[in-house]
């Protein structure tokens, strides 16, 4: 800058004005394009910021899936202190509700009045990623077929929560209308095994109102559990089509 002054200065001096104007066009030029590569250098450092910030949210997004892959896993096949995992239920109560077609006997006692296995658990699963790339408007920068799988996927998560409380109000209903019946003669039953059934006559009775009843919940809790449980399954399937998706995107991340 101080060469520049001394040559303006100069041309000033000596009164040169078209020496002058040729000299200050090419300062005008040289100041352009100092500010057009400053402009340039910043560009390139914002985009590479971006694709970074991109890289980064789709590795935490491959993450994520494999988080929901193994939370409607453990949900699935985890017992804890009843020794029933959400598949054995789904199971137990498709025979509980076969076994009620033709009556109840006394050989199916521990079947129908051994425990109680209706269960309600609501997946927790994870989509804050997903937020985050909406926040940050990362995911319009992807592809539309990948948006639009991603979005798609996080739709489905999104109605599980509206599809988990639709099922345990219907389950909670059909229990509490059992509680006369089936609720009593169960906890009689959790109190001596060897309980006679014929001091109950409802129960060889499927007219009456406490065999409906309990028809009607272990039709209704069997239909909500197994329902849930489908969904879990495909949840898991849709994850993994979504992690295969985006595997090509996908790389170690930058330490």
């Amino acid at each position: 800058m101080r060469i520049f002054r001394r040559i303006r200065m100069k041309l000033i001096v000596s009164k040169e004005i078209k020496d002058y104007f040729k000299y200050a066009l090419g300062e005008i030029v040289l100041v352009t394009i100092g500010i057009l590569l400053a402009l340039s250098i910043n560009t390139w450092n914002e985009n590479r910021k971006k694709v970074s910030l991109v890289q980064e949210l789709i590795n935490e997004l491959n993450e994520e899936l494999q988080f929901n892959i193994y939370r409607i896993s453990y949900v699935d096949t985890f017992t804890g202190q009843s020794g029933y995992s959400f598949k054995m239920r789904d199971w137990l109560l498709a025979l509980r509700v076969e076994a009620l077609q033709d009556g109840i006997d006394s050989s199916e006692k521990a079947l129908i009045f051994g425990s109680e296995l209706w269960m309600h658990n609501a997946f927790n699963l994870s989509s804050d990623v997903y937020h985050t790339m909406v926040e940050t408007k990362v995911i319009n920068m992807l592809d539309d077929s990948v948006k639009l799988a991603i979005r798609k996927y996080y739709k489905l998560i999104e109605r599980e929560e509206f599809y988990n409380m639709s099922n345990l109000s219907s389950i909670k209903e059909a229990v509490s209308n059992c509680r006369y019946g089936y609720g009593e003669l169960s906890r009689a039953y959790a109190l001596d095994s060897k309980i006679n059934l014929n001091n109950y006559n409802w129960v060889f009775d499927n007219s009456s109102k406490e065999f409906i009843d309990l028809r009607n919940c272990f039709e209704t809790t069997y239909g909500a559990m197994h329902d849930s449980r489908s969904r879990m399954i495909n949840i898991i399937e849709e994850s993994q089509k979504l992690k295969v998706i985006i595997s090509p995107l996908t790389a170690p991340k930058l330490h």
